[in-house]
């Protein structure tokens, strides 16, 4: 078992990726961010936010 899941709360993903935390809640509402909610308390897991930020790749 993999014990070593990176989760993150909001602001700890505030500071990874360098976002306000208005932009982390709009992306959130928007279905733009993919996050776990257990309650009032929400997670993410680094490898589907990395996953997700890829489709804003600009060629």
């Amino acid at each position: 078992m993999n014990l070593e899941t990176n989760w993150m709360s909001k602001s700890e993903l505030r500071d990874y990726l360098g976002f306000s935390m208005g932009k982390i809640e709009t992306m959130m509402k928007s279905n733009e961010l993919p996050y776990y909610k257990v309650g009032k308390n929400v997670k993410f897991k680094k490898e589907l936010v990395e996953e997700q930020m890829e489709n804003y790749l600009v060629k």
